[in-house]
Protein backbone atom coordinates (compact mmCIF):
# COMPACT_ATOMS: atom_id res chain seq x y z
CA UNK A 1 0.00 0.00 0.00
CA UNK A 2 1.54 3.69 -1.05
CA UNK A 3 1.21 6.69 1.36
CA UNK A 4 0.52 9.89 0.09
CA UNK A 5 2.91 12.71 0.79
CA UNK A 6 1.89 14.93 4.12
CA UNK A 7 -0.81 17.00 3.70
CA UNK A 8 -0.23 20.33 4.62
CA UNK A 9 -2.63 23.28 6.29
CA UNK A 10 -2.73 24.66 2.94
CA UNK A 11 -3.76 21.51 1.06
CA UNK A 12 -6.85 21.18 4.07
CA UNK A 13 -8.07 24.72 3.40
CA UNK A 14 -8.04 24.03 -0.11
CA UNK A 15 -10.07 21.10 0.49
CA UNK A 16 -12.42 22.78 2.19
CA UNK A 17 -12.65 25.50 -0.23
CA UNK A 18 -13.53 23.13 -2.80
CA UNK A 19 -17.01 22.08 -0.86
CA UNK A 20 -19.86 23.14 -2.07
CA UNK A 21 -20.94 25.98 0.73
CA UNK A 22 -24.18 28.15 0.96
CA UNK A 23 -23.36 30.51 3.76
CA UNK A 24 -26.89 32.17 3.37
CA UNK A 25 -28.64 29.08 3.96
CA UNK A 26 -30.61 29.45 7.39
CA UNK A 27 -31.11 26.84 10.54
CA UNK A 28 -33.59 26.85 13.10
CA UNK A 29 -33.66 24.53 16.43
CA UNK A 30 -35.35 21.78 14.51
CA UNK A 31 -33.25 21.67 12.06
CA UNK A 32 -29.80 21.77 13.95
CA UNK A 33 -31.62 18.81 15.57
CA UNK A 34 -32.78 16.91 12.78
CA UNK A 35 -28.98 17.27 11.59
CA UNK A 36 -27.69 15.83 14.14
CA UNK A 37 -27.09 18.32 16.74
CA UNK A 38 -27.83 18.86 20.67
CA UNK A 39 -29.15 21.58 22.48
CA UNK A 40 -27.72 23.34 25.41
CA UNK A 41 -28.57 26.27 27.35
CA UNK A 42 -27.55 28.19 30.37
CA UNK A 43 -29.58 28.25 33.42
CA UNK A 44 -30.26 31.66 33.15
CA UNK A 45 -31.07 31.20 29.11
CA UNK A 46 -28.69 33.74 28.25
CA UNK A 47 -26.94 31.07 26.06
CA UNK A 48 -28.91 28.93 23.74
CA UNK A 49 -26.93 26.81 21.05
CA UNK A 50 -27.36 23.90 19.39
CA UNK A 51 -23.87 21.64 19.74
CA UNK A 52 -22.35 19.45 16.57
CA UNK A 53 -19.91 16.22 17.09
CA UNK A 54 -18.70 13.96 14.54
CA UNK A 55 -17.09 16.57 13.18
CA UNK A 56 -14.24 14.50 11.10
CA UNK A 57 -16.59 12.07 9.85
CA UNK A 58 -18.59 15.31 8.44
CA UNK A 59 -15.35 16.68 7.00
CA UNK A 60 -15.03 13.31 5.24
CA UNK A 61 -11.60 12.22 7.24
CA UNK A 62 -11.68 8.18 7.78
CA UNK A 63 -9.16 6.78 9.78
CA UNK A 64 -8.17 3.24 10.61
CA UNK A 65 -5.92 2.46 13.46
CA UNK A 66 -3.87 0.00 15.25
CA UNK A 67 -4.82 -1.80 18.11
CA UNK A 68 -2.42 0.42 19.69
CA UNK A 69 -4.52 3.33 18.88
CA UNK A 70 -2.72 4.85 16.96
CA UNK A 71 -3.42 5.97 12.67
CA UNK A 72 -2.37 2.98 10.87
CA UNK A 73 -4.41 4.60 7.69
CA UNK A 74 -6.31 7.38 6.81
CA UNK A 75 -8.10 9.48 3.54
CA UNK A 76 -9.84 12.72 3.70
CA UNK A 77 -12.55 12.84 0.73
CA UNK A 78 -11.91 9.53 -0.65
CA UNK A 79 -7.75 10.89 -1.09
CA UNK A 80 -5.07 9.10 0.94
CA UNK A 81 -3.12 11.18 3.42
CA UNK A 82 -0.20 10.81 5.73
CA UNK A 83 -1.14 9.55 9.30
CA UNK A 84 0.44 12.59 10.97
CA UNK A 85 -2.07 14.86 8.88
CA UNK A 86 -4.75 12.70 9.80
CA UNK A 87 -3.47 13.01 13.63
CA UNK A 88 -3.56 16.81 13.23
CA UNK A 89 -7.20 16.98 11.54
CA UNK A 90 -8.42 14.30 14.29
CA UNK A 91 -6.69 16.99 17.29
CA UNK A 92 -8.14 19.80 15.23
CA UNK A 93 -11.77 18.02 15.41
CA UNK A 94 -11.13 17.04 19.21
CA UNK A 95 -10.68 20.28 20.62
CA UNK A 96 -12.69 22.31 18.12
CA UNK A 97 -16.28 23.77 18.51
CA UNK A 98 -19.28 24.60 15.94
CA UNK A 99 -22.63 25.57 16.73
CA UNK A 100 -25.64 27.05 15.92
CA UNK A 101 -26.42 29.84 17.86
CA UNK A 102 -30.46 29.92 18.56
CA UNK A 103 -30.90 33.75 20.49
CA UNK A 104 -28.67 35.30 17.02
CA UNK A 105 -29.55 33.21 14.52
CA UNK A 106 -26.20 32.37 13.26
CA UNK A 107 -23.29 30.13 13.19
CA UNK A 108 -20.29 30.28 15.54
CA UNK A 109 -17.02 28.07 15.95
CA UNK A 110 -13.70 27.82 17.91
CA UNK A 111 -10.58 26.23 17.20
CA UNK A 112 -11.47 25.76 13.47
CA UNK A 113 -10.31 27.29 10.38
CA UNK A 114 -12.88 29.06 8.92
CA UNK A 115 -12.86 27.21 5.55
CA UNK A 116 -13.19 23.96 7.77
CA UNK A 117 -16.33 25.56 9.31
CA UNK A 118 -17.76 26.99 6.18
CA UNK A 119 -17.69 22.79 4.88
CA UNK A 120 -19.18 21.71 7.82
CA UNK A 121 -21.48 24.23 8.14
CA UNK A 122 -22.66 23.30 4.28
CA UNK A 123 -23.12 19.78 5.14
CA UNK A 124 -25.22 20.38 8.55
CA UNK A 125 -27.40 22.86 6.72
CA UNK A 126 -27.69 20.23 3.66
CA UNK A 127 -28.57 17.52 6.79
CA UNK A 128 -30.91 19.65 8.17
CA UNK A 129 -33.01 19.95 5.30
CA UNK A 130 -33.01 16.42 3.84
CA UNK A 131 -32.44 14.91 7.22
Amino acid sequence: MSRAAPLDNMAVVCYAMHMDIQKEAKMDLERAIKAGGREWQTPDGKLHRVYFNNMARRYGLRVDRYNTGNVSHAELGGEVISNSAAKRLLATFEFGKLWWDIRLEEWGYKGLEEAMADSLIAQIEAEGQNG
